[in-house]
């Protein structure tokens, strides 16, 4: 059986989101451990960039545009030289054009990753990109995966469930280490404890849900102070308002955190909000990360949050958004600091298990084989020069 792969992936994002993240978190665990990986992406995008300055092999391609006839003769022809075994495709927009090259190309294994979950029709197109042209499907939830599988009435060992992992730091440092550097750096008294909101990133930053924290905050005993990073200029000033219209100046602090690990590990209760569209929402890294630093988290009940945190045994949800529901998961959470802990510990533990980078790496290998292996007992069942044709 064949050791090591080469992997190209897909992906037409011009932003540096979760998905572009993941994949050159997954990039560089695949070749850590021998593998050979490609990313092919549009030419001013930051994950070619990012691709480039890590020392992946990295391909422009647009995947938009009135060229994409061109563009699709472009990737084949990459990929005939290539010779990949893999091609994974992260969207409908590159995957349209990648998944059908890759099929001309004669690549052995292809693969859609839908790393959102906003509704899909069951159209002519879409079947042909989910049930036609890629092998397996890839989700980033559960939730995913079983929605996916109803509209286009998918089996289960067509599309998988492979969670992002989060890159674990090498050392981590100590709780009240953390927490008094961050109250010598605001200028608090050395024993302020800290409760600090866990955002997702600034362009589903939700300013929103952001004052609903500051108006639960404001119903708690004076003691506690609540951090915020505040992740753009014009959040920060619509943030400002809302404390200073709040009476929580010098209680309530915007920050840039300098680590977020020292950070994670600095607060008495993580406050997970969700993004703009938390209907989307897959399992938020931010929320992993605090858990896996040992965070006491509390996080509004939704769809992705659940999979990670189940209520009193690794975090505490509250259900809707108001701030009294808010207020009650972080009084429960601050007030019971040995519950807390031992529902830090819990988590840390089910991220170790589940959520890291290491276990998703090796969730995506054993597909790899397991479709080698389905390729390996075709081959001896039918004609080779026939075989390539149907795969």
């Amino acid at each position: 059986m064949k050791s090591f792969y080469k992997i190209v992936h897909t992906a037409a994002g011009n932003q540096w989101h979760e998905p572009e993240k993941r994949i050159i978190s997954e990039s560089l665990w695949m070749q850590d451990q021998g593998h050979q990986v490609i990313i092919i992406a549009p030419a001013d995008s930051p994950l070619l960039s990012r691709a480039k300055a890590v020392g992946l092999s990295a391909y422009p391609i647009a995947f938009k545009g009135f060229t994409r006839a061109t563009q699709s003769q472009q990737l084949k022809k990459i990929l005939e030289d290539e010779q990949p075994n893999i091609l994974n495709a992260h969207g409908r927009t590159d995957g349209s054009i990648s998944l059908k090259a890759a099929k001309k190309a004669r690549v052995p294994c292809r693969i859609l990753s839908c790393h959102s979950a906003k509704p899909l029709r069951s159209s002519l197109a879409n079947r042909t990109l989910y049930k036609k042209l890629a092998h397996y499907i890839f989700t980033g939830s559960d939730h995913t995966t079983q929605r996916l599988k109803g509209i286009f009435k998918l089996k289960d060992m067509e599309i998988f469930s492979i969670p992002g992992g989060i890159d674990r730091p090498r050392s981590l440092s100590a709780p009240q280490e953390a927490q008094e550097e961050m109250a010598d750096r605001l200028k608090l008294e050395k024993q302020t404890r800290f409760i600090g909101v866990l955002s997702p990133c600034e362009t589903r930053f939700s300013a929103a849900h952001a004052v609903e924290v500051l108006k639960a905050f404001k119903s708690l005993p004076p003691g506690p102070h609540l951090l915020i990073p505040a992740p753009t200029r014009e959040i920060r000033n619509h943030l400002d308002i809302a404390i200073g219209r709040l009476a929580l100046s010098g209680r309530a602090h915007l920050i840039e955190p300098q680590n977020l690990w020292d950070y994670y590990r600095s607060l008495a209760c993580g406050i997970h909000i969700p993004s703009r569209r938390f209907d989307e929402e897959t399992i938020p890294r931010a929320a992993l990360e605090a858990m896996y630093a040992s965070c006491p988290i509390a996080a509004l009940s939704t769809m992705g949050i659940c999979e990670a945190v189940s209520n009193g045994k690794t975090g505490m949800l509250w259900q809707g958004s108001e701030p009294e529901e808010i207020a009650r998961a972080i009084k429960t959470t601050l007030n019971n600091p040995d519950a807390a802990s031992q529902r830090a510990e819990a988590a840390k533990a089910l991220v170790e298990k589940r959520f890291t980078i290491d276990t998703m790496g090796r969730d995506i290998i054993r597909i790899y084989r397991l479709h080698q292996v389905r390729i390996d007992r075709r081959y001896y069942k039918v004609d080779p020069d026939i075989f390539p044709e149907e795969y």
